[in-house]
């Protein structure tokens, strides 16, 4: 027997392998790489981004940091030099409302004051249009207050009773101030 002859199960063995194996992305791209420095291949490149889930997480990071910058900016812009009536507004403070409310208060009550100081005989209508003023403006409070903060026992008793009168002023005439305007 010659050595360069096979056993019949060494043929049977050599014709069971696979012959069609394909090569690896690898080679393929060598080849090509090759071909092209050559000249011998020539097409368009097509540019294209494999997107990987590290590509994903940075493109949702420098999203993060845009949105975040946009409000930072936005935030500092308004803060230097907006002079508009919502600027203005919205920097005003809690401690500024409860001061200024409580400079109203202390008006209203001094007014108050003055009223029950002069007498019945005052000239001209000057006391009773002070009254009736002075209990719309409380009215009108009451149900500020009332639809401020509405579990507010004492401002439901008191809109209440003002509807019970049928309307704010004095003698429950609602007519007169049914619109609940008070003109200083």
């Amino acid at each position: 027997m010659c050595d360069d002859e096979l056993t019949p199960s060494e043929k049977q063995a050599l014709e069971a392998l696979r012959r069609d194996k394909p090569p690896s992305e690898f080679l393929v791209e060598r080849v090509v790489r090759a071909l092209r420095v050559r000249g011998v291949l020539e097409g368009r490149r097509r540019w294209f981004l494999e997107v990987t889930s590290l590509r994903i997480a940075g493109a949702v990071a420098a999203c993060i940091v845009l949105l975040i910058g946009g409000f930072t900016l936005g935030r500092l812009s308004d803060s230097l030099g907006s002079s508009s009536a919502g600027a203005l507004a919205s920097k005003t403070s809690e401690t500024s409302v409860a001061a200024s409310l409580q400079r109203a208060g202390t008006a209203y009550v001094l007014a108050l004051d003055t009223l029950a100081s002069m007498p019945e005989t005052a000239p001209g209508d000057e006391v009773r249009q002070g009254r009736e003023v002075a209990l719309v403006t409380l009215y009108t409070a009451a149900g500020q207050m009332a639809r401020i903060v509405p579990r507010d026992l004492l401002a439901m008793q008191l809109v209440q009773a003002v509807e019970a009168e049928g309307g704010a002023g004095t003698g429950g005439r609602a007519e007169a101030h049914a619109s609940r305007v008070v003109w200083f």
